[in-house]
This record gives structure tokens, sequence and C-alpha cells, in this order.
């Protein structure tokens, strides 16, 4: 059985987080990027209750990640 979602990398060495629901019952995962990038990915870290997974694997070159915002900035009707 296959399974898709979706996530963001969170650091530029390989870490990428998604849903815990999507890899949950995985026997195999595979982070794919948007240039049909394919690596083998290991679960480093889930939350049921959050519904949050954390991946690992390792890139050919650093990848772009997230920029994280400040929230005591974030002003009311911000994303």
């Amino acid at each position: 059985m296959n399974s898709l979602g979706s996530g963001f990398i969170i650091d530029a060495t390989g870490i990428a987080v998604t849903n815990n629901h999507v890899i949950s019952e995985a026997d195999e995962i595979n982070v794919i990027l948007n240039d049909g990038t394919k690596y083998k990915a290991e679960i480093i870290g889930r939350d049921q209750k959050t519904d949050v997974a954390l991946l690992r694997f390792k890139p050919d070159k650093p990848l772009k990640s997230v920029k994280f915002g400040d929230s005591e900035k974030l002003r009311l009707g911000e994303w």
C-alpha cells in the first residue's frame, strides 16, 4: 500500500516534518522533493497527539529549509 503526504524541510542537512498519520503504518519512507529527487528517510520522532512526525534523510547537498517567524512579532490576522 502507498500513502502520500506533504511536509517541509526544517534543517538543510535533511530533517523534515510531516504528519504522523501519513507515516504511522509505513514499512519504508521516502522523501520526494519538488524536483523529483527521492531519498530514503527514517523516523526520528513522532507524536500521535499532535499528529507530527520528524524524518531524517541524507541529501547530496544542503537543501533550502523553511524559516520560522518570531511569534512575538506576529500581528492579528497574519499567518
